[in-house]
């Protein structure tokens, strides 16, 4: 729903803008409120953090009841006769599916959360295996100054005339910078990757969304939207779910003194804790380059702004 009300709160030309916002938004938080909350816990103990969050939650119903959402057209044709919750879900499905190339857009970003959930349910206990808590702090805080400027920076270009250069092009930056995560035992070369890894997500989400935002039927948009985003957090839970197994059970033996990979993949990215975790970003990542070279060949997706008519609104 919150996607879906920013088509009909800001002009279309405005969305990847209206878009790096939101991602900015995400960006600032991941700064300031561990700091934040580190400083209130030390002063106003637990009760007064929860009062301050009940507060946010209070400004922020405010500010939604003074906005008012005009009522959006009926564009979607039978999609926009609303029926039961299942018919309705479903409706959204087939929505995507006789568009292949939105339906493309939200695999693409499906099989990227399962590539960045892999890797982000390893990334505390890899750094971890040769570095102290402090700098994985540090680590993580610089990530978030890297979705900061992503965002302020896609706030203010917007993606571009042809955003589905922009979304792949970053997509497969932010695929590198996973890869260059998992070379090393290096807290500068980490630092760094995942610097870059946030920096380039708020383009790749913002541009996305804004195709999206065009190319959907207002009246669908909800149902659209909610679909990717069960998808997408789907994808992120088997991610989550699959990612430690995976490392203690295969990458971590493989990688270790005298693994199965130590010899040949060993004398590239080293042996030893935590380098079975590397193989994993790298992995990953290589995996990302080559979903975003796949669908960026793939017609249907790379033409989509200029194939699908943009929606009535």
């Amino acid at each position: 729903a919150f996607s879906a009300a920013v088509t009909h709160l800001v002009p279309k030309a405005q969305y990847g803008r209206a878009n790096g916002l939101m991602q900015l938004g995400t960006g600032v938080s991941q700064i300031i409120a561990p700091v934040l909350a580190g400083v209130l816990i030390s002063t106003v103990q637990l009760q007064g953090v929860l009062l301050v969050d009940m507060a946010t939650f209070l400004f922020a119903v405010v500010a939604l009841l003074l906005i008012r959402f005009p009522r959006p057209k009926t564009a979607g044709g039978a999609a926009g006769q609303h029926g039961s919750w299942a018919k309705d879900m479903w409706q959204g499905w087939f929505y995507l599916v006789a568009r292949p190339g939105l339906m493309g857009l939200v695999v693409i970003f499906t099989l990227l959360n399962f590539f960045v959930g892999v890797a982000e349910a390893v990334l505390t206990p890899m750094i971890l295996s040769f570095t102290t808590p402090d700098k994985l702090g540090v680590i993580l805080t610089v990530g978030g100054v890297g979705m900061l400027i992503g965002g302020v920076l896609m706030s203010i270009w917007g993606g571009g005339q042809r955003k589905v250069y922009a979304v792949f092009g970053s997509y497969a930056l932010l695929g590198l910078a996973v890869v260059l995560a998992g070379t090393a035992s290096s807290v500068t070369l980490v630092t760094a990757a995942v610097f870059l890894a946030f920096l380039f997500l708020p383009t790749v989400m913002g541009a996305s969304q804004a195709i999206m935002q065009v190319k959907v039927a207002p009246d669908v948009q909800g149902r659209v939207f909610a679909l990717r985003a069960m998808l997408n957090t789907s994808a992120f839970a088997v991610a989550y779910l699959i990612g430690g197994p995976l490392a203690d059970r295969v990458f971590e033996p493989l990688m270790a003194d005298g693994g199965s990979l130590a010899g040949s993949l060993g004398q590239l990215i080293g042996v030893g804790p935590g380098r079975g975790m590397g193989l994993m970003f790298v992995v990953m990542g290589l995996l990302a380059i080559a979903t975003a070279v796949s669908a960026f060949a793939y017609p249907r997706i790379r033409n989509v702004e200029t194939e699908l008519p943009d929606a009535v609104l």
